[in-house]
């Protein structure tokens, strides 16, 4: 289910309108992308999850994200029920396909996820049936930025 991009057109108004600390509610917030790792873009299952996304709890008690959504350019990864991330901890969304453990959630796409040049994440907060918009990341790379590939949220 594709979050329509009006939706996602609104709740940024709204950010902007509210300022920068209106996305960050709560204490977990998107820390880090990793939108172009290091290397040529192979494609290999290896590389993909060298493509990363890492949740911060920067809180003193774990935070229960199942349910929430990460959404980038069209797609999105659902975390599972009874997901959680424990107090001053991270979980890091790996693009590629793998075994889920505690810290470690795996797309299990065969393609990128991020664009390497202007791109973004949000992070969605699931309250019953309804999303709010709960965090996001931006980044925009021009001959004027430096690319390293990681956007430091």
């Amino acid at each position: 289910m594709a979050i329509p991009r009006i939706v996602v057109a609104s709740a940024l108004a709204i950010l902007t309108l509210l300022g920068p600390t209106a996305s960050a509610v709560g204490k977990a917030k998107i820390d880090k992308v990793v939108y172009n790792p290091p290397g040529k873009d192979t494609g290999t299952n290896t590389h993909l999850n060298e493509e990363i996304l890492v949740l911060r709890n920067n809180g003193d008690a774990p935070i229960e994200i199942g349910g929430w959504i990460v959404e980038s350019n069209d797609k999105e990864y659902t975390f599972a029920t009874g997901t959680r991330i424990a107090s001053d901890s991270t979980v890091i969304l790996h693009t590629g396909r793998g075994s889920d453990t505690k810290r470690h959630k795996y797309w299990d796409r065969t393609n990128y996820v991020y664009r390497n040049k202007t791109s973004g994440a949000n992070l969605w907060k699931a309250s019953g049936i309804m999303l709010s918009l709960h965090d996001q990341c931006l980044w925009i790379v021009s001959s004027l930025t430096p690319n390293d590939g990681v956007a430091d949220c």
